[in-house]
């Protein structure tokens, strides 16, 4: 059994442009996490939004080298980026961009969602790309509430959105190993994560044991290296979010949006986005 290291709180919210609150709950630098092929896990929300004519979110932006993906509970976001896609995420939805070789994107909240107001809930997920994939061509999955298939064990259900569970395959196809299960807890529960795995877990609501430990709303449970499988135990029904993923042990370089294997390529990178070879993209909502 994969043995807790420690359970830590979510540090204090700051904002990301003027559309998403956020609590950083891990980053690519805190190597004692184990977090390795994941690079960051930001908490967005709950945060109450009031009606607005305001373009709320984040405007166009670049990223090379990574995966980002948005899974999105409350709300409604926007995505665009200069490879020409467009895409709504509602509740339940997923959007998974790889960056590659490098993309500008925005992350809006949709023009409707602002118009209307209401509550904000999302998670957001940086994952490595290994180094042979570093400067692979850009692109995007967007994924429903509907496509993402639920397996039943006990009282609890498990979404699985990348990875496989139960002979059930989620639908993000990525670059290496790594399993990303949503879980409504609401009893005991073992989850077959493998030996060679690092796993995160957050708890979004609700109270979770592990071992002697106790996780409660907007914690991070980080875990030992070895050992196979996590038990957890639902004190009171409980939304947890469970990351594993073979660790992919190659240099990490990162600055701002950029993650690469070196220095010099990200001196390349802020070259290539000066030369215009990301790609444009016009701020604001699609009409």
């Amino acid at each position: 059994m994969k043995r807790v290291a420690q359970v830590y709180k979510a540090p204090p919210r700051h904002w990301v442009g003027n559309g998403f609150y956020v609590s950083t709950m891990f980053t690519y630098k805190e190597v004692h996490k184990n977090g390795d092929p994941f690079l960051l896990i930001d908490y967005i929300g709950p945060h109450h939004f009031k009606a607005s004519a305001d373009c709320l979110g984040v405007g166009p932006h670049p990223h090379r080298g990574l995966e980002a993906a948005s899974i999105v509970y409350q709300g409604q976001v926007e995505h665009s980026d200069s490879q020409g896609t467009r895409n709504l995420v509602a509740p339940g939805g997923v959007q998974w961009m790889t960056a590659g070789s490098g993309v500008l994107h925005q992350e809006l909240l949709s023009k409707k969602f602002c118009q209307k107001g209401g509550v904000l809930e999302m998670v957001q997920l940086w994952l490595n790309l290994p180094k042979v994939y570093k400067m692979t061509p850009p692109k995007y999955q967007a994924i429903s509430a509907e496509q993402i298939p639920t397996v039943t064990i006990g009282k609890s259900q498990v979404r699985i959105i990348a990875g496989d569970l139960e002979r059930v395959v989620g639908p993000v196809k990525t670059f290496s190993p790594i399993s990303v299960w949503d879980l409504n807890l609401k009893d005991s529960l073992h989850l077959p994560t493998p030996e060679d795995h690092n796993v995160l877990i957050f708890v979004r609501d609700g109270l979770v044991a592990l071992e002697m430990w106790r996780a409660g709303p907007a914690q991070l449970i980080t875990f030992q290296k070895g050992g196979e499988g996590v038990h957890l135990q639902a004190l009171r029904p409980s939304s947890v979010l469970v990351l594993t993923g073979l660790p992919l042990s190659d240099p990490i370089v990162g600055c701002g949006p950029f993650v690469m294997n070196s220095k010099e390529e990200i001196e390349q990178a802020q070259a290539d986005l000066k030369a215009g070879k990301f790609g444009t993209l016009r701020a604001g909502h699609g009409e």
